[in-house]
């Protein structure tokens, strides 16, 4: 038996999958950053400590500039999903 292909959802489907919308808030407000552990195209990835409850994580700090860069987004978190 072959394992089934997954299938990317679409941009509204992933809309509905993740519930979420992209923030503008000040992430220090919620964030300690302790490091810079990454830079791409669009996102920067820092090691940070969430001021709530000091748990330690990775923040994806995106900056689209256009809608092409968050349907790219929404994709990304689409295949994480999938995951």
């Amino acid at each position: 038996m072959d394992p089934e292909e997954p299938v990317l959802p679409s941009e509204r489907q992933a809309k509905e999958m993740i519930n979420f919308e992209l923030k503008k808030d000040d992430p220090s407000k919620h964030y300690d950053i302790i490091e810079r552990i990454g830079v791409g195209g669009f996102a920067k990835v820092f090691k940070v400590k969430r001021k709530s409850d000091n748990v330690i994580c990775a923040l994806k700090f995106i900056e689209p500039k256009n809608a092409g860069e968050r349907e790219i987004i929404y994709n990304e978190v689409g295949i994480m999903l999938l995951c």
